[in-house]
């Protein structure tokens, strides 16, 4: 967690938004993939090396995410893209509170997958996508608001294409989320 492999990639995919970087975005993107697919697999073999010991109440406690973790995730986000763009303060300790968003349910889920706990596991899931689509939403906004962007590309249209997934994605989590809060 503390190298936070997994958030860098988010920063960029946020950065590419912004910028309209389309070459960052597909870089970025495959590093993300790249990176939770490697931490699901070594949360998986770490589950079926420990098959006979059953997941603990740390991993149990990431299978069933709701609003506030969504709503944590936001301010983590944001802290983290401020701290990013801010010359005093330090990314890499809010990167590495941020990390312990992302690693943790991916661990979690490839645990629980392993031990046949597959509703558990995408419950796991779910609980990183919310923190992955939180951070990078609202790091993108605090990356728009500083000017991490290309002034010829300010029409509503590229603006609509580049942030409607991940407004949509954001929308979509808080009322499944609210549902089960």
């Amino acid at each position: 967690m503390i190298i936070a492999l997994l958030l860098g990639p988010i920063t960029g995919i946020a950065l590419a938004l912004v910028d309209g970087d389309q070459s960052l975005l597909r870089k970025a993107f495959v590093a993300e993939v790249s990176g939770v697919l490697l931490v699901l697999v070594v949360g998986f073999l770490i589950g079926k090396l420990h098959e006979g010991v059953s997941p603990g109440s740390e991993i149990l406690a990431r299978t069933a995410p709701n609003i506030l973790d969504l709503v944590i995730a936001l301010a983590g986000g944001a802290a983290g893209a401020y701290a990013t763009t801010s010359p005093r303060l330090s990314a890499g300790l809010v990167g590495v509170a941020i990390a312990t968003a992302l690693v943790p349910p991916l661990c979690s889920c490839g645990i629980c997958m392993a031990h046949g706990l597959y509703r558990e596991g995408g419950g796991a899931f779910l609980l990183f996508l919310t923190n992955f689509v939180a951070i990078q939403s609202v790091t993108s906004l605090v990356f728009w608001i500083n000017g991490f962007h290309r002034l010829v590309h300010l029409d509503r249209g590229t603006l609509l294409r580049r942030f409607a997934p991940s407004v949509v994605l954001l929308v979509g989590l808080a009322i499944f989320l609210g549902r089960s809060f």
